[in-house]
Parts: structure tokens; sequence; C-alpha cells
């Protein structure tokens, strides 16, 4: 919705609506499979994206 928000407003690019949502449509696929490309890349680098916390004594 953001994307097409800026797309749409007039302070951002001013496109029409309906092209607003297509266009937005489009970039929000594909920063989603960027997302989970590099995702998985990460994942098969053995990069670690959950770190255990260790629990603090009181």
């Amino acid at each position: 919705m953001t994307v097409i928000y800026i797309l749409n407003a007039k302070i951002g690019f001013n496109i029409p609506l309906n092209t607003s949502y297509i266009v937005g449509t489009f970039i929000t696929i594909i920063v989603t499979a960027v997302f989970f490309i590099k995702a998985v890349k990460n994942k098969n680098e053995n990069i670690e994206v959950d770190v255990q916390l260790e629990k603090e004594t009181v």
C-alpha cells in the first residue's frame, strides 16, 4: 500500500491510481522475491539469522 501511495500521491510520482496499482503490485512482488532469495542465500552460506541469547543470572 505504501508503494501505491507514493506512486499515486501528488508529492510522489503523481501516477493515475489504476496504473499505480499495477506498478505497485509488480514492485511488491519483486521486493518480496528479492527478500526470499536473499534469505535462502544467507541460509545456504550459514549466516546466522536467529541468534540464541544467553539467559542472564540474577
